[in-house]
């Protein structure tokens, strides 16, 4: 791991865990623009989306942090188990993809898109309350980072988006 990525993440995990300590048991996350823009910037990502359920049985954009990819995100909604917010709906955990660049477009919609504006790693967490998915937070990085090094900001992202 980079020395730069280390401190970034001691960082980010110690603000996190002064929000648990001084906040309460009871505290939940409220989801914002502003919110994910600080996630986004604390951990190095250059796009930053939550997905919530709709009145339907679909997720679609509720937040987004403005930019290319935010804005072509949200003409896409997607099913439980159905692409990488559905499949995270579904399991209530999280999906990496190290380079969404390379995947079929047939596959995944967004990948002409991830090419033109440049996001190649995604990272897909579950926000849950109480153990109930309330949503999905999305996370773009210009570039692709092996599984393991994401695995330390996956943990901490979860610290503050799940209870």
């Amino acid at each position: 791991m980079n020395v730069k990525f280390a401190v970034i993440l001691y960082a980010f995990i110690s603000s996190a865990c002064m929000q648990i300590c001084l906040g309460g048991e009871d505290d939940k996350v409220e989801m914002s623009d502003d919110f994910l823009e600080e996630l986004m910037d604390d951990q190095g990502f250059v796009s930053a989306i939550y997905w919530v359920k709709g009145s339907g049985p679909k997720l679609y954009v509720e937040y987004c942090v403005s930019g290319d990819w935010c804005d072509v995100s949200k003409s896409y909604t997607f099913a439980q188990d159905e692409g990488q917010p559905g499949r995270v709906w579904e399991s209530k955990d999280y999906e990496y993809n190290e380079n969404v660049q390379e995947l079929d477009p047939e596959k995944f919609a967004r990948q002409p898109v991830a090419e033109d504006v440049g996001v190649k790693g995604l990272l897909c967490v579950a926000h849950t309350e109480d153990g109930k998915f309330k949503g999905a937070v999305e996370l773009g990085l210009k570039k692709g980072k092996p599984e393991d090094e994401v695995e330390e900001v996956v943990e901490a992202v979860k610290k503050l988006i799940q209870n």
